[in-house]
């Protein structure tokens, strides 16, 4: 009977028996799979988390940042919790919830659109991430003993979340809203969970719970700490489209297919290493941890002062000695199957997170405060943990022999994903300007906040929205975010400039952080320039252009933000004094942006009195331009030989400033 129920089973079930039997008859690809798409949820939802911990904890609930940092380091704690779970009897299970949990939550975060509990379930989301990668870490080890399954699972996370990221434009999926994105998301989470269902495991597949033995094998697990530095060099720099299209001027269609190559090629360098794994590794961590050091401490790497291919060969030979590093440890680790070496991966895997931790709250915390460090300095140091662990566990196995199964077909799969850039690029747009007709001219000054609206969610369509309803024909920027990871790792200004269809000029004051032009006619010149003091702790400056507006006119535009702590005035009066110097009384003169002071301040004084005129000063009252403290620090001063015509103010929570419109007529 039994049997008869079966044969009568439905194509549609029997085809999906198939479908299931094929993939279980394939462990090496579900797992691959399973580790994947969870590293491709778990660095999404960290982009979500590090970003409301500033915007909403921060801004919205006045948090500061050792307070910030205090409840990110709780978060990542968490992983420690893995220990428990590789003592129980079902730690499959166990990792098969963690990797299912993080799917489901970054599905939910996806749909709802409230960014208190988006805050709350990407606190839950990265702490079910934390704990699922020793545990995946050391399932596979246990079942196999097989680097390679472990490393290019983990290799193709970062891979895929580097596709989908490019593809869209680097605006996280995550921060979307609309069907488009919800429905990728969902088939993502689809295809975790058919993943998750196949990889079910009997129980004797489970690791050993037999107390660990000491010895070279738990000395080498250690070297996983690795992991935290790792993952911050990756999403901080060597995954980072925007930085390495800022930094090389390219496109970012060309900086999208440059980041996958250079992690195609650590697929091809991991590859090579696992198919020769003799106990020469240690020459290998020799020759690419000092290589990797010395790339990142180069004159002028933090700036775009290096010429755009020597930046991006940093990427690319960066990229593959990073990933070589990450494979030798992985070796090291994966050796000795059957002997546990659980408890010493999660102490490590605990240790690793609390340094990704630090890492980053420590680099971009030197924005905010002073420190005993320059921030420059934590990617050569992250990059010193990494080869260090690579070399110790190198040295620690040079005497081993162990086998692997060839791996190449992985990294010639992965050359297919070199295709995917290409459809950005055949729809990508270079924005011309238009010929004007001269005066009158719409002009617009908006601090973006970075992108964030005054809920802390980013919602750069709405940002988008509110440019394109003032009509403005040319608008200045300030708090442009273009790849800092507290920002979303977002190329703000590229995003607008093509949703907008207005070329740009930038001005950044911190290498991926600063203020922009856009504007609809033809920017003749412009030119950046550093605002003093340079001790501080966020540097200004700001940026002239001259904008040809038709009619044989010409409009000078300076834009800027100032200084923002309210007690120093005198450093603010000097930044004015610099501008009003690069001015040097030319006619037809717009000063406008962020000025971080009220009307009757002695640094706007300085502006009446070199004759430019404030656009809102007929205006009673004086309009607020902040939806915190409803003060005005926004502005636009014109010089006598213009005359304004107009002035708005549009209400909008796009941003935790207000935009200001002014019609400039010569």
């Amino acid at each position: 009977m039994k049997d008869s129920n079966i044969m009568q089973a439905s194509p549609a079930a029997t085809g999906e028996m198939f479908r299931l039997g094929w993939l279980s008859a394939r462990p090496a690809l579900v797992d691959g799979a399973i580790i994947a798409l969870t590293v491709v949820f778990g660095l999404q939802t960290i982009r979500v988390l590090l970003p409301s911990l500033i915007w909403v904890a921060g801004n919205s609930m006045h948090l500061n940042s050792i307070e910030l940092g205090l409840i990110g380091l709780a978060t990542f704690l968490v992983s420690f919790t893995a220990g428990p779970l590789l003592r129980s009897r079902n730690v499959s299970s166990a990792m098969l919830v963690a990797a299912g949990g993080v799917g489901l939550l970054r599905l939910v975060l996806q749909i709802l659109d409230d960014p208190l509990i988006n805050l709350i379930l990407a606190i839950a989301g990265t702490a079910l991430f934390i704990v699922f990668i020793p545990l995946s870490f050391e399932i596979i080890r246990h079942r196999t003993g097989q680097a390679g399954f472990f490393i290019f699972g983990f290799l193709a996370g970062f891979l895929f979340d580097t596709v989908i990221n490019g593809t869209f434009g680097t605006y996280d999926l995550a921060w979307q809203i609309g069907l488009v994105p919800i429905l990728v998301s969902s088939v993502l989470v689809a295809a975790l969970g058919l993943a998750l269902f196949a990889g079910r495991r009997p129980g004797n597949a489970e690791p050993s719970q037999a107390t660990p033995p000491a010895g070279a094998p738990r000395l080498r697990a250690l070297a996983w700490a690795a992991i935290g530095p790792f993952m911050f060099l990756q999403m901080e720099l060597f995954q980072s489209i925007p930085r390495i299209a800022t930094l090389t001027g390219w496109a970012l269609p060309s900086a999208f297919l440059w980041t996958i190559a250079s992690q195609v090629a650590g697929f091809g360098a991991a590859s090579l290493l696992l198919s020769r794994p003799g106990g020469r590794i240690w020459s290998w961590a020799l020759i690419s941890g000092p290589a990797l050091f010395v790339l990142l401490v180069l004159p002028g790497y933090q700036t775009s002062s290096l010429a755009s291919t020597t930046f991006a060969a940093v990427i690319f030979v960066g990229q593959i000695a990073l990933v070589t590093l990450l494979t030798i440890i992985v070796i090291g680790i994966m050796e000795g199957t059957g002997q546990s070496t659980g408890s010493s991966v999660v102490a490590a895997n605990g240790t690793g997170m609390v340094v990704f931790v630090a890492l980053v709250f420590g680099y971009y915390a030197a924005y905010d405060m002073s420190l005993p460090y320059a921030n420059t300095l934590l990617e050569p140091i992250a990059v010193l943990m990494v080869a260090l662990a690579a070399i110790g566990v190198s040295f620690a196995r040079r005497s081993e022999r162990t086998s692997y199964h060839p791996v190449w077909a992985v990294p010639a799969v992965s050359l297919l994903f070199l295709i995917v850039p290409l459809t950005p690029a055949a729809i990508w747009n270079t924005p011309e300007p238009v010929v004007g007709d001269g005066f009158p001219v719409r002009i617009m000054s908006y601090n973006l906040a970075s992108g964030f609206s005054r809920g802390g969610d980013l919602n750069m369509e709405n940002i988008a929205r509110v440019v394109e309803d003032g009509r403005a024909d040319i608008v200045a920027l300030q708090e442009v975010s273009r790849g800092w990871l507290i920002s979303g790792r977002m190329d703000m200004l590229t995003w607008l400039s093509q949703r907008l269809d207005m070329p740009y000029v930038s001005g950044p004051t911190e290498t991926l952080w600063g203020n922009a032009i856009l504007s609809r006619y033809p920017i003749i010149e412009y030119a950046n320039y550093e605002l003093q003091p340079q001790t501080l702790n966020l540097l200004r400056g700001f940026t002239r252009a001259v904008i040809d507006v038709g009619g044989g006119n010409r409009l000078n535009v300076i834009t800027t933000h100032l200084h923002q702590i309210n007690a120093d005035v005198e450093i603010r009066q000097l930044q004015v004094d610099s501008i009003l110097e690069v001015w040097n009384k030319a006619g037809q003169t717009v000063i406008l942006g962020d000025l971080n002071a009220d009307p009757e301040s002695q640094e706007m004084e300085m502006l009446r009195q070199a004759g430019f005129i404030d656009c809102a000063a007929f205006l009673s009252p004086s309009p607020a331009t902040t939806t915190v403290d409803n003060r005005r620090l926004d502005y636009i001063w014109i010089t006598p030989d213009l005359e304004v015509t107009e002035f708005t103010v549009p209400k909008t929570d796009a941003s935790d400033h207000l935009p200001i419109i002014a019609l400039i007529g010569g």
